[in-house]
């Protein structure tokens, strides 16, 4: 169910028919602001539709959305108010998918008053600006973890560029660390201090994906710990095997980035996505990525299958050539079409490479790729 804007006639009637059908298994609500109305409308629209299913519980004793597993609300114009309840704990008890696509929450409260239940979750992604405070982020990432039982997807892009760290009360819910899940194998998360924290405190037995995105205001913040002591800290403390990475735009130092991505020796698939800024000097990160792969008793991501490199500037020469050292090591390409890798004496044996990818997305797109043992582009 995609609505458009209803008129002032149309909206009681559109929420009155998205709140008395009760046999709702997924709805994806897809909002646009109005240039002539405003974002503010856009907002009000789910505020009538929340507050209206409330008030259907209230009168029935029954939760309107009883049957719903997948909600989905894409609205990247708006603002949500701060007045506004996401009281989906009570509306949608049974909800196991729940994404969320807004401009901002700029209400952090509204994330943890009643906002989920946490034992029929298994996906939950927010993307928004999170006005986090007081101690609301570790609240909110240690509860939901804590008590999300069947939890197995979990992106939450906060966009938070802030530097300060929050305190934590124990609870009931929450009384030692580590917080442990061990049903969540995905985890998509901005980059910044406060989050880094967070997952000094979390066992993650099964989590296989792992992302990082930073912002990309430009802002470099001296974090009290390096991405790679942290990773590597969740990594042991788990005793995990991840197997997928995504970097975009962190960590801001090139030498940081070959310090992190050591640690990935079960990582299969590998996602950089470098942005054009002069601390990063994509060249010189893929040489020293060249430089390890070139030490046969200790390969850099010996398991490695997939490789992208996506960049913000146009592939150079240097580039290229840092790039085809690196994936065209030998021991990650087979002799022949047929064969198996190359068995190099004395070398460790890395994982056959199946396929790199080196792209440039800008209005002169190019690239390059290689696909079990074939080069194009």
């Amino acid at each position: 169910m995609t609505p458009t804007h209803p008129t002032p006639e149309e909206l009681p009637a559109l929420i009155s028919f998205l709140i008395r059908t009760t046999r709702w298994h997924s709805l994806h609500l897809k909002l646009v602001a109005d240039p002539e109305i405003g974002r503010a409308d856009t907002g009000l629209w789910l505020n009538s539709l929340f507050s209206a299913a409330g008030e259907a519980l209230r009168e029935e004793g029954s939760s309107p959305w009883e049957t719903l597993q997948q909600l989905e609300i894409e609205a990247r114009d708006v603002r949500l108010q701060e007045f506004i309840r996401l009281p989906f704990a009570t509306i949608a008890p049974n909800l196991r998918e729940l994404m969320i696509s807004l401009r901002q929450i700029p209400n952090a409260y509204q994330l943890v008053d009643g906002f989920v239940n946490p034992k029929k979750l298994c996906r939950l992604e927010i993307d928004a600006h999170i006005n986090w405070k007081d101690d609301i982020l570790p609240t909110f990432y240690y509860q939901t973890l804590a008590q999300a039982t069947n939890l197995e997807c979990v992106k939450v892009l906060d966009h938070y560029c802030g530097s300060e760290l929050f305190d934590f009360d124990f609870s009931a819910t929450v009384s030692s660390f580590p917080v442990s899940n061990c049903t969540l194998t995905t985890l998509a998360l901005h980059d910044n201090r406060a989050t880094r924290d967070c997952l000094q405190n979390l066992s993650l037995p099964s989590l296989t994906s792992l992302t990082f995105i930073s912002s990309t205001s430009g802002l470099d913040f001296d974090f009290s710990l390096s991405l790679s002591v942290v990773v590597g800290r969740l990594i042991d403390r788990s005793d995990c095997k991840i197997k997928h990475v995504r970097l975009e735009n962190t960590p801001k130092l090139r030498s940081l980035c070959v310090q992190l991505i050591r640690l990935l020796t079960t990582v299969e698939i590998l996602e950089l996505h470098l942005p054009s800024s002069p601390s990063w000097h994509s060249p010189l990160l893929l040489k020293r990525m060249s430089a390890q792969a070139l030490d046969d008793t200790d390969p850099i991501l010996p398991n490695l299958t997939s490789f992208s490199v996506s960049l913000s500037s146009p592939i150079t020469g240097e580039i290229k050539e840092a790039f085809t050292d690196f994936v065209e090591h030998p021991s990650r390409w087979p002799a022949s079409e047929e064969g198996g890798a190359v068995n190099l004496p004395g070398a460790v044996q890395c994982a056959r490479l199946e396929n790199a990818h080196l792209f440039y997305c800008g209005s002169m797109s190019t690239s390059m790729e290689y696909a079990r043992g074939r080069r194009s582009g």
